[in-house]
């Protein structure tokens, strides 16, 4: 069984009402740094755990999602 993890953070911004530059004023970075983290398919849990802080999220899988490859 192949797992594939699947990174959801460009629709979890936009559900909140964010831009990538309101979000990334949240975060404390850059819109670069959001974009390309909306692209990333690995996350520290540091950095995991200051998004869903940001978006003021408790349910890790509004991030990322992982499914099982058929």
């Amino acid at each position: 069984m192949k797992m594939i993890v699947i990174n959801d953070l460009a629709n979890a911004i936009r559900s909140k009402g964010y831009t990538q530059v309101q979000f990334a004023e949240k975060l404390g970075v850059d819109q670069p740094t959001v974009s390309r983290m909306c692209k990333q398919k690995r996350y520290t849990l540091e950095r995991l755990q200051e998004v869903l802080e940001a978006l003021g999220e408790t349910d890790i899988s509004k991030v990322i999602r992982v499914i099982e490859e058929k």
